[in-house]
């Protein structure tokens, strides 16, 4: 019967490597495809077979004569050779009421001719239902003046 081998492949830091067929042992003579997918941020730097640095292109062949050990080796790709990125979206300013550092806005003068009244407040309007409750220092609406009673009660039970 033929001689079967084993591929062991290893994938430095930033990348991947697929092999095709994938199989844990080959047939002596099979050739089996390598590839290797450098992560974002990360480039293809090379291949090494059995130690020897064997090439630069992503994707290469192993003759399987006997078992052999595969490296691909990848690097961080420097900033200025990265793709430029759009910039990130800017923060709005908070308004000057939100924002301590700032002092408010100066509000325009009014025009010598004007004469501004300043805004009062709505009146508020008169509530309908029951008068309101004070029960154990708390004033309540009627439906939760009987769930403090019922609180306060229990209270007193305890002591």
């Amino acid at each position: 019967p033929p001689s079967r081998f084993v591929l062991n492949v290893v994938s430095e830091t930033g990348g991947s490597v697929t092999r095709t067929p994938d199989a844990a042992d080959y047939v002596e003579e099979s050739v089996v495809t390598v590839t290797a997918t450098p992560l974002e941020g990360y480039r293809f730097t090379g291949w090494k077979l059995d130690g020897a640095t064997v090439g630069t292109s992503a994707q290469m062949t192993v003759t399987m004569d006997r078992a052999h050990d595969v490296v691909a080796s990848f690097e961080v790709v420097p900033p200025a050779a990265m793709p430029s990125m759009p910039p990130p979206p800017t923060m709005m300013q908070p308004p000057p009421s939100m924002n301590p550092q700032q002092p408010p806005p100066a509000q325009p003068a009014p025009p010598p001719s004007m004469h501004v009244e300043p805004m009062q407040p709505a009146p508020t309007p008169p509530t309908a239902g029951p008068p309101e409750q004070v029960i154990g220092g708390c004033q309540a609406a009627p439906a939760s003046a009987m769930l403090l009673a019922a609180i306060a009660m229990l209270i007193r039970r305890r002591r």
